[in-house]
């Protein structure tokens, strides 16, 4: 029985050194900028700018994006984020992430449409919300690095305005329950 437990515990020890030596090998941190669709009720075109730093199978991403359709709808958000990378690998890598997003809205009611959500006259507000990741980074092959990014925000708290999200079928008490969702691809330099 000894035997047996020792040899458990050289196998696990050997396991976690040969996975911590490879992924060991993973930094890199850059800039980048990405353009996107959002579609919180139209697809509306989105510009971002950021920051990420990979330490083996941990990052963090920080961004800054803005998406408007004229005096429709406005949304210039900041967000902070950890992203998992089950696989480190800088020729190519899946990821998926977990973080906070705090976005200013403005709403201009032009159409029927956004007071069937729950905005009754134009408005704005500072809102909070949680951010779920999914992505594929890779390197070209010059060596560029490029992502493509799926990002969901869900639910939408409006902190400034207690009115803003009020009347609709999916707001209640400052929430809104209708997903921003986000696809995007990323230039790293």
């Amino acid at each position: 029985m000894k035997k047996f437990i020792l040899f458990l515990l050289v196998l696990v020890s050997q396991t976690f050194a040969e996975e911590s030596a490879e992924a060991s090998s993973v930094h890199q941190a850059f800039g980048y900028v990405d353009i996107g669709l959002e579609f919180p009720i139209y697809p509306t075109p989105a510009l971002g700018f950021g920051f990420r730093s990979q330490w083996n199978h941990s990052g963090v991403d920080l961004a800054l994006r803005v998406a408007s359709l004229g005096q429709l709808i406005t949304q210039a958000k900041g967000s902070i984020s950890y992203l998992h990378y089950p696989h480190p690998n800088l020729d190519g890598q899946f990821y998926w992430g977990l973080g906070v997003g705090v976005s200013w809205v403005r709403v201009d009611v032009l159409q029927g449409v956004l007071k069937s959500i729950g905005w009754d006259s134009s408005s704005q507000s500072l809102c909070l919300s949680p951010e779920i990741i999914l992505g594929k980074q890779y390197k070209t092959s010059s060596g560029k690095t490029r992502f493509w990014q799926f990002q969901t925000s869900f639910p939408t708290y409006a902190a400034s305005d207690p009115e803003f999200f009020t009347g609709g079928k999916l707001c209640q008490h400052r929430w809104l329950f209708f997903p921003l969702i986000t696809f995007s691809y990323g230039f790293g330099f």
